[in-house]
């Protein structure tokens, strides 16, 4: 019963977390940061649709209950963490690689984005290896 609740949270939070992706393109029409908001926009619609992806594989998944609770926690934890240095990002124009090339972020701003998008990728690429040890090898009836 827990695996399945935890399938249908998954699914609503990547939901939830898509519609908020779509509402950060709203600064890039307004032209407020455009440059900074695109870049939060794509990253935070990409990873919401790995999360609803997530709960629609969950069934699959041949983990023990106590790694599925660590996968969900990661999963989660990452998508809300990296929502919140999103918007961050986005408020302050904190320059990226591809937003704005060559351009040194102030001080402050590095010191709360950076170990904070750390954070998110380590707990990412941490539920993407779980997910892909949990599918293993699958059984197709021929």
């Amino acid at each position: 019963m827990s695996r399945e609740i935890h399938r249908w949270r998954l699914l609503r939070h990547g939901y939830v977390n898509l519609m908020a992706g779509l509402l950060m393109g709203i600064p890039i029409g307004a032209g407020w940061h455009a440059r900074a908001w695109l870049g939060v926009h794509v990253i935070q619609i990409t990873s919401s649709l790995a999360v609803v992806v997530l709960g629609l594989v969950w069934r699959d998944l041949q983990l023990p209950d106590p790694k599925l609770l660590r996968l969900y926690r990661l999963t989660l934890g990452a998508i809300y963490l990296g929502l919140a240095v999103g918007v961050f990002n986005g408020s302050v124009n904190f320059p990226g690689p591809v937003s704005q090339p060559g351009v040194v972020p102030p001080a402050w701003h590095a010191v709360v984005a950076v170990p904070t998008g750390l954070a998110v990728i380590v707990m990412l690429f941490w539920s993407v290896a779980l997910t892909i040890r949990g599918l293993g090898e699958s059984k197709v009836e021929s």
